[in-house]
């Protein structure tokens, strides 16, 4: 298979899996808020004008993100000269990872997104620890797949960004992973201490 072959390739994976996140980040916010006015229909406009509001906000936080990654990836040493695309693929993957969930939940309301991305003690909320933890696993995941990449073995996953996406995609699943188990863990000790509260 020759390298344009697989770049084509790498290109369709990273473009289907931003959009099967842009996907459902889209039906989340068309979705979130609709039962409250299924039988209400003169605030529906209302209700569809703020939808249309949301979309184009996350529109545009997306792209700006993905702005924001390519001149992170850059001067994190991508190629500048060659191999715009793969870059710019690849920002549109981190963007997708790291910013659509945050963007469903949290729009434009900044406070909220300093809250979670650069206060770690007084996050309490589990859906503001998850999204962080799943944020920082996602870029270190992809600033870690960038190791094997200058290695001589000729490999063909070490070209440019398929170690990166590997990484990216691993990182982001184990963020997951972790915001579960917390999740989990969480919900089993306040269980635990609601039984602990009712013994005499």
């Amino acid at each position: 298979m020759s390298a344009s072959t697989e770049n084509i390739y790498i290109s369709l994976f990273i473009v289907g899996v931003s959009a099967w996140q842009v996907i459902w980040c889209t039906v989340f916010i068309l979705c979130r808020g609709q039962e409250k006015y299924l039988h209400d229909d003169s605030n529906y406009q209302k209700y569809r004008g703020s939808k249309i509001a949301a979309l184009v906000k996350l529109a545009f936080l997306y792209f700006t993100g993905t702005a924001c990654f390519y001149i992170g990836n850059i001067l994190f040493g991508a190629p500048l000269a060659s191999q715009q695309e793969e870059t710019a693929f690849f920002s549109l993957l981190l963007s997708a990872l790291v910013l659509l969930p945050a963007c469903c939940l949290y729009g434009t309301n900044w406070e909220k997104w300093l809250l979670t991305f650069t206060s770690y003690d007084s996050i309490e909320c589990p859906t503001e620890r998850s999204l962080r933890i799943v944020a920082i696993c996602s870029i270190g995941g992809g600033w870690f797949g960038a190791f094997p990449i200058p290695l001589d073995w000729d490999r063909p996953w070490q070209l440019w960004p398929v170690s990166c996406v590997l990484g990216a995609l691993c990182g982001h699943t184990l963020g997951n992973f972790i915001s579960l188990s917390l999740v989990c863990s969480d919900s089993w000790r306040n269980r635990r201490n609601k039984v602990r509260q009712k013994l005499p």
